[in-house]
């Protein structure tokens, strides 16, 4: 609702693309300011209209949001991941596994980039090809600005509340090695890669700590540990399809995208926190 009243709010105030880029920036600031609670002038009406009639619909979604975090944190990958990383809470948690289910179903990291919308496809990023490319083009891309937007959020949070932590720290090395690369390179892209370069290293160490949570041999849910072998009984095997390389843990979240072709055994799925919830 606040994107569809920022675009009327800027085509009333004449935003038209032919414009030139200075003046569709200037028009889009007035836009913003009139929502931000600067004088509205003729659009008060409109705009307070627009407020009341979002507040049951951000009712809805802070009550969700709530339970989400509370289900959330009922997770094993929270404690031993999650609640030690500053700026990233519960709710950020369950967006991600909202957004892509049980990431046991994932075989490695670039796999969970795809579909959080962050992954490379060829020399292209994802959701980035021209204006002219195929259907086939974009349905390979599998793109969703939705889950992107959500992503984004996740990671626009880390930089600004991590303060001197792993995800802050990792964002500021890359920016600066972005610029180092390329001096032309205008800081606001500069920016947008090192946020996106994060994104990923926080996505790759959140499937790692989700597979060493769900090890089939640590009790889950109250379930026992699987016993131990007798000594000299003969050990179990895990079978691996032919021609299938196992990826070491990777250093960094470029090294992990050139292994995205590569997958590891499923481990045990996850009961439904729903499901649980029930119980």
């Amino acid at each position: 609702m606040n994107l569809a009243l920022g675009a009327f709010l800027r085509m009333v105030l004449g935003w038209r693309l032919d414009l030139p880029e200075k003046e569709r920036k200037e028009i889009a600031a007035q836009a913003q300011a009139l929502l931000d609670g600067g004088e509205r002038g003729e659009w008060a009406d409109v705009i307070a209209a627009t407020e009341l009639a979002r507040e049951p619909f951000d009712d809805i979604e802070a009550r969700a949001l709530k339970g989400m975090s509370r289900l959330a944190s009922q997770l094993p990958v929270w404690a031993g991941f999650g609640a030690s990383i500053r700026g990233f809470g519960p709710a950020s948690l369950a967006v991600i596994v909202a957004e892509a289910g049980d990431l046991s179903n994932y075989a490695n990291p670039g796999k969970l980039w795809k579909r959080m919308g962050l992954a490379v496809m060829g020399d292209v990023r994802q959701g980035g090809l021209a204006k002219g490319a195929s259907k086939e083009a974009w349905i390979e891309h599998g793109y969703s600005p939705q889950r992107r937007s959500r992503m984004w959020n996740i990671g626009d949070a880390l930089i600004k509340s991590n303060r001197d932590g792993e995800y802050r720290t990792l964002y500021l090395a890359r920016k600066e090695y972005e610029l180092a690369r390329d001096p032309e390179m205008k800081p606001i892209k500069a920016h947008r890669r090192a946020q996106r370069y994060m994104e990923k290293r926080l996505l790759k160490n959140l499937w790692q700590a989700w597979r060493r949570a769900m090890a089939p041999t640590e009790p889950m849910y109250g379930l026992p540990a699987a016993p131990p072998s007798p000594q000299g009984a003969p050990q179990a095997k895990v079978e691996v399809q032919p021609n299938t390389v196992v990826p070491a843990a990777t250093s960094s979240a470029d090294e992990a995208e050139r292994s995205a072709e590569t997958c590891v055994p499923p481990v045990g799925r996850l009961p439904s926190a729903l499901s649980q919830e029930a119980a």
